[in-house]
């Protein structure tokens, strides 16, 4: 079995692993400083799109592991943007979509664009 790397939040946590794909699009003025879907790193670099720097997904040959906590996955990411910057996040656990996709984040008052939710 191929080995992943976890956060160290998900220290004492109980929960299921699942294969995790996602797609994140964020405005030209928002800077993403980290992103971890289930207390799993995710390897915004390594996920960039080619064409649009702007976009970021789970390549096909490359799902991410992540821990189902019984009523949701933790999403959990840092950014900074202007005024009017945003970003959207479209998850899917084991193949399925969220019910509350997509997630979605507007710059606040002090230029951050923060999460920090369960979600299912």
């Amino acid at each position: 079995m191929k080995a992943f790397k976890i956060h160290e939040t998900a220290l004492g946590v109980t929960g299921t692993g699942v294969k995790i794909t996602y797609k994140l699009v964020k405005t030209g003025d928002v800077s993403m400083a980290d992103l971890s879907i289930g207390h799993t790193p995710i390897d915004l670099k390594k996920d960039q799109d080619k064409t649009d720097n702007n976009v970021f997904q789970s390549k096909n040959d490359s799902q991410y592991l992540g821990l189902w906590e019984g009523n949701g996955i933790l999403v959990t990411a840092h950014a900074n943007g202007k005024a009017g910057g945003n970003w959207k996040l479209t998850i899917s656990v084991n193949g399925t979509p969220l019910n509350d996709d997509p997630i979605k984040e507007s710059t606040d008052g002090n230029g951050h664009l923060d999460h920090n939710a369960k979600h299912n």
